[in-house]
């Protein structure tokens, strides 16, 4: 029986308070508890900041060199010294430094909303949902961007100022300060503009309660600033919808250990233990592109979301993307989105994953409307369930059904998303069961290999039976180390499932081979989501292809994680 788991923007004094979190020397320090990291500051010098996520406390030093006020130490020690001296009690501690992400870019334009209007088909099925009494009502949604205008006429009635934060400048308000700083604006417009007002456009949970969670500015922001972002007022918000990521095409880059953190805080805390929401926008790269070396699109805990484009293609910039779970419409070169921008006004020309992400968090907050109960993994459970092949279209590949007779796109995920179908399902659905997770044994081979272009390896894996109570699989998360010579957007890495199920976990990435053209390595946890339902057991087989003339096998090993099956 189963037991049901980044604008120039920049005043003075916005230029002076990045100048004093760069000199400030701020620390993010892993501790069992928040005394132990009082009395770890008043030995250093350093002061007590906040607490930001469960596990991670933040402290401020006047200078990388301590004194320690206890006599404890003799002359001036590094910040590594003093963290030895207090190893019982410090788990770890990390310098913040500031990184860059970017942004993924009767109502007066109903006509012209094409997404939602029925002109163009297979249809998101949101008109159908409204039909049913569903507005998003009820339903918190975090907008995490760059500000947006908190009066504008076809928002402001949904916005909650009170609760709203910059993060960015650490400031209340979160309104952009510059005129080009319309992207989080244009983004909850299409989340909750309002509906029936002969304003711009209607939002897709147009009563719903939106959060302004600026984040994203020219300067970069530091891993604790993110984590405090993504979990601002965690009992209170649903959603938090995403449409900024690291830079596009040569980077493998993610969440640093404070803001994965934040993210389990999330989804264990969040709305009640039921688990705050996370939705994503998984990339504008195009098949030039690959998600998986975006670790915010490939961590387990986010719904990342894809384009399809008005002639039922997979968007000219949607990308390879073996962890994405769905698409909503988004525009192209022909037919475009219309949303609300700054001064109050109504601007079309939107193309872009990040466009299709609120339209994504729109529909969820429609299915917790009829649902508040829903986790944050049944809602991913859902959209997997009730999205839809149709006949789209990608030039990559063609779908697969898996061995659990679900459709997989590897740039689509399991198709279009469905609002009808999703807040019906919704209504009747049965929480899954605790999420459970297993492994493979470590494999490490370190002798280089050869390679032409047209060779490849592979080695096959099974997973330990050990302690693994498996009903059907969710994520499956691969680490895998190699070292190369050249090139390393050259590589390619496919696995394949017992059931036969390809999932490619990265594909060629021309600008990250001419970046990276040079020897060098990687260490990188790839994800996916095409064997979602299947079963464990059985061979799963790691193909790797390069043009590379050294190619350094090194650790492999993958990570199943499933529904629990009790009795």
């Amino acid at each position: 029986m189963l037991s049901k788991l980044i604008f120039l923007i920049l005043a003075v004094i916005t230029f002076a308070n990045i100048t004093e979190k760069i000199s400030a020397n701020e620390y993010a320090v892993k501790a069992e508890s928040k005394q132990h990291v009082m009395n770890f500051s008043s030995h250093t010098g350093c002061r007590f900041v906040q607490q930001v996520t469960s596990d991670y406390f933040l402290i401020r030093c006047p200078s990388p060199r301590l004194r320690s006020k206890s006599g404890a130490s003799k002359g001036n020690d590094t910040m590594k010294d003093m963290a030895n001296k207090f190893k019982d009690t410090i788990k770890k501690i990390e310098v913040q430094k500031l990184h860059k992400n970017y942004p993924r870019t009767s109502d007066s334009n109903w006509t012209e909303m094409w997404n939602l209007n029925g002109q163009v088909m297979p249809s998101m099925k949101v008109k159908e949902a409204w039909s049913m009494g569903h507005s998003g009502s009820g339903v918190t949604v975090a907008v995490v961007d760059n500000g947006f205008q908190l009066d504008h006429p076809d928002l402001r009635i949904n916005i909650d100022s009170a609760n709203s934060y910059d993060y960015y400048n650490y400031d209340p308000n979160p309104s952009p300060t510059s005129v080009n700083d319309s992207h989080g604006t244009m983004v909850t417009g299409l989340l909750a503009a309002e509906a029936n007002n002969s304003q711009c456009i209607v939002g897709v949970a147009h009563q719903s309660t939106v959060i302004g969670i600026k984040l994203i500015g020219d300067m970069g922001v530091t891993d604790v600033t993110e984590a405090l972002s993504l979990k601002h007022n965690l009992p209170n918000v649903d959603i938090y919808t995403n449409s900024w990521g690291p830079s596009e095409g040569f980077e493998y880059a993610g969440p640093g250990s404070v803001t994965e953190n934040a993210f389990y805080d999330g989804v264990t805390k969040g709305r009640g233990g039921k688990g705050s929401i996370y939705v994503w926008a998984a990339g504008n790269g195009g098949l030039r592109d690959n998600c998986n070396a975006d670790g915010y699109v490939n961590n387990i805990y986010t719904i990342p979301i894809t384009s399809v484009d008005a002639d039922g293609k997979a968007a000219d910039y949607a990308e390879v993307c073996a962890p994405v779970f769905a698409a909503t419409y988004s525009g192209n070169e022909r037919k475009t989105l219309t949303s609300t921008s700054l001064s109050s006004s109504c601007v079309t020309g939107l193309r872009g994953t990040s466009f299709s992400t609120p339209l994504a968090a729109g529909m969820i907050a429609l299915a917790l409307q009829t649902n508040p109960s829903l986790t944050c993994r049944d809602v991913q459970h859902l959209v997997v369930e009730t999205s839809k092949r149709h006949d789209l279209q990608d030039d990559f590949s063609s779908w697969q059904r898996n061995g659990a007779g679900f459709y997989v796109s590897q740039v689509l995920g399991f198709g279009l998303m469905d609002a009808e179908a999703l807040v019906t399902r919704a209504k009747t659905w049965v929480s899954v069961p605790q999420q459970n997770s297993c492994s493979t044994p470590e494999i490490y081979v370190a002798q280089p290999t050869n390679f032409h272009s047209s060779e490849v390896w592979s080695m096959n894996m099974i997973p330990t039976a050990e302690n693994c109570l498996v009903d059907s699989l969710e994520h499956v998360k691969v680490n895998i180390s190699f070292s190369y010579s050249r090139r390393r957007g050259n590589v390619i890495l496919l696995l394949e499932s017992p059931a036969g199920t390809k999932s490619y976990l990265m594909t060629q990435r021309p600008m990250d081979s001419i970046k990276y053209s040079g020897p060098g390595s990687v260490n990188w946890y790839f994800s996916s989501v095409h064997f979602w339902g299947e079963q464990i057991n059985g061979t799963w087989k790691l193909t790797a292809k390069t043009g590379d003339k050294f190619f350094t096998k090194g650790k492999r090993k993958l990570y199943f994680y499933t529904k629990v099956s009790q009795t």
